[in-house]
């Protein structure tokens, strides 16, 4: 069973995590390895990974994050997060990875950030 629904939109590879809580060790992997094999395949260099469904979070998770950020970066992927619960954003805080990553609130923000609208300026 696939742990991530993913599929295009509007130029963005959109990744949803779909199980609730992403503790055991296992699953941490397969999802880690899953996120990296699709930002790989991500031709549109743009990739929104949202974790609407998910209330909690091991640590362990993070490490899976920062190597899928380090991933994109040599992949030239432009990389963003969105629908972080406030517990969890908390321990993104805590650990300076909200520094890190690029976070949006919903997935109508990171969008609206992908593809900004030009300005007066602009």
């Amino acid at each position: 069973m696939s742990l991530i629904k993913s599929g295009v939109h509007d130029g963005v590879l959109i990744a949803l995590v779909s199980e609730g809580r992403l503790t055991n060790e296992a699953t941490l992997k397969q999802l880690g390895t899953d996120l990296v094999k699709l930002a790989a395949g991500c031709a549109e260099k743009k990739m929104l990974v949202n974790f609407e469904p998910v209330k909690f979070m091991s640590s362990a998770m993070l490490g899976q994050l920062v190597v899928l950020h380090k991933k994109c970066k040599e992949l030239e992927v432009n990389l963003r997060f969105c629908g972080i619960i406030p517990d969890i954003m908390q321990v993104f805080s805590l650990t300076r990875l909200d520094k890190l990553f690029q976070i949006n609130a919903t997935e109508a923000e990171a969008m609206g950030a992908f593809n900004p609208k030009p300005g007066w300026f602009g």
